[in-house]
């Protein structure tokens, strides 16, 4: 029975977050709610906390999201539901920038080069772009250096993707061709 009914505009995006603290003891387990924390930043203090003072919950099995008042009952929409058991879980940090690696003139006709990452995190895919354009498969990260395997000539830059967002890798590999010579006797 906890609630908050703070004023929010028409049309306005929202990151919440909920926690349910199961507390030894009775009549003391804690509900707490966030409106808007950075994502991927540290657990900043709630915009709402309250005791529950109803009986305790053995679990917690269901939730109920509601948007209305007793005249109208207008619609919400979600477009994503995290659930975990820590901060981490449902704010989680987008991805550490790791160093794009490779690059450097190859001969025409041959496989290219290798184009990879210093290094990746696991949880993370990474996705290798050619002059801006993505390219697949995507790699899970491992957490050590990972490899997209030869290239051809273009500017690469590389994306790595989570839950808590997007970032886009350090430097870049540009990769040329050059003319095949050959050798007069």
């Amino acid at each position: 029975n906890t609630v908050w009914t703070g004023p929010m505009a028409v049309n306005t995006t929202l990151f919440i977050v909920i926690s349910y603290k199961i507390v030894s003891g009775v009549i003391n387990d804690v509900v707490q709610l966030w409106i808007n924390p950075t994502p991927g930043g540290a657990e900043p203090a709630p915009t709402l906390s309250a005791t529950n003072t109803l009986a305790d919950l053995g679990n917690v099995n269901r939730i109920f999201i509601r948007q209305g008042a007793a005249i109208t009952t207008p619609f919400i929409e979600m477009d994503e539901l995290r659930i975990g058991t820590s901060w981490a879980d449902v704010n989680p940090a987008p991805p550490t920038a790791h160093a794009v690696t490779g690059g450097g003139p190859y001969c025409s006709g041959g496989s290219g080069l290798p184009v990879g990452l210093a290094g990746s995190q696991t949880g993370v895919t990474y996705t290798l772009y050619k002059d801006a354009v993505a390219q697949t498969p995507t790699i899970a990260g491992t957490g050590s250096a990972i490899s997209f395997g030869d290239q051809t000539a273009g500017t690469y830059t590389v994306y790595g993707t989570n839950s808590g967002g997007t970032t886009t890798m350090t430097g870049s590999a540009v990769i040329t061709a050059t003319p095949a010579t050959t050798a007069n006797a």
